[in-house]
């Protein structure tokens, strides 16, 4: 079990995995982690994580709940940490747009690249 659960009685390790499976609220999130996980082609993969599921689904969720309700119950740890966590997304994001950038206007291949990128949305 995890670590956590040493310390706070009752604690419930299979409560989130549980969740995860089984409750219909994340099932949505879940098909989408699941497929973008599932693709072969990691350049796919990148483009989906970053400048599809991220914006969409892991802002909402980092900054629209973390972030709002670890702070209105007295929880100033868990702001911090995704406060973190939000850095490491700007930059992955950053890089996302520059690489897609180079490939979508590339001399050659722009133009099939583009097509490709577009399929993927």
């Amino acid at each position: 079990g995890a670590e956590i659960g040493m310390d706070i009685p009752g604690w419930d390790d299979e409560a989130g995995k549980t969740a995860w499976l089984e409750d219909p609220m994340w099932q949505g999130t879940r098909e989408a982690v699941e497929t973008i996980m599932g693709c072969t082609d990691y350049l796919e993969q990148y483009f989906a994580i970053n400048l599809v599921f991220e914006p969409l689904v892991g802002e909402l969720f980092r900054s629209g709940f973390l972030m709002q309700f670890g702070a209105a119950n007295n929880d100033f740890m868990t702001p911090s940490v995704i406060a973190a966590a939000e850095g490491d997304y700007e930059r992955n994001l950053a890089n996302a747009i520059d690489l897609i950038w180079l490939l979508a206007n590339d001399e050659k291949f722009g133009a099939q690249n583009r097509t490709l990128f577009q399929s993927w949305v």
